[in-house]
Order: C-alpha cells, then structure tokens, then sequence
C-alpha cells in the first residue's frame, strides 16, 4: 500500500478522478489497512450522520463530532459552539436573519 501511495505522490491532479483510482489499487493491496478503506470520500460526507441526537453543545472531543447532513429543505442552520455561534445560510434573505438576530442580540 504505501508503494502504491508513493507513487500517486506526483503531479496527479486530485480533483478528478484521484480517490476512485486510488481506491480500485488499494483493492489489489495486500497490506492495505481495512479502517482505510471505509473513510469517506469528501464529496461523500453528507451522506454520513451521527447516531447521536444533536444537542447544539459541541466540544472538542472527536467522539463528539458530527457530519451535519444534507439540508434538504435548505433552512438556516446555527450551532454554539463555547462562546461562538455558527450558522449556514442558504439564501440572501437567511443572511439578512442572521443579521438581525446578532444586532438584537
């Protein structure tokens, strides 16, 4: 495995076509490590979910980390996480929310 990756270590670009040629080699390894092999693709990360009910208490703990989801129905989201508050927005008008509530507050 490691001779396989040293050799992607070159000029290959990595935006296309990259992680499927990586992973159909890392098929025919035969010291490849198995934890390797179920780590998601970036464009692949809104498909994973937690198990546990989010809480909007974050820390710093891995085991406390989350990949939040796809929104679907593209609604503001906004997490605390210490003394810092984090949102995502969706549209123009999301923005304009998000204003009025850190002027009000």
């Amino acid at each position: 495995m490691h001779q396989i990756e040293r050799s992607f270590a070159g000029n290959i670009c990595r935006c296309t076509g990259y992680r499927p040629i990586l992973d159909a080699f890392k098929s025919f390894a035969t010291d490849v490590d198995q934890d390797t092999i179920k780590i998601k693709d970036l464009e692949d990360l809104h498909e994973m979910q937690c198990a546990n009910k989010c809480t909007k208490k974050c820390t710093k703990e891995e085991n406390d980390w989350c990949i939040i989801y796809n929104n679907s129905k593209n609604k503001l989201l906004d997490m605390q996480m210490g003394p810092n508050r984090w949102y995502k927005a969706f549209s123009l008008e999301d923005v304009f929310k998000v204003r009025r509530i850190k002027w009000m507050s």
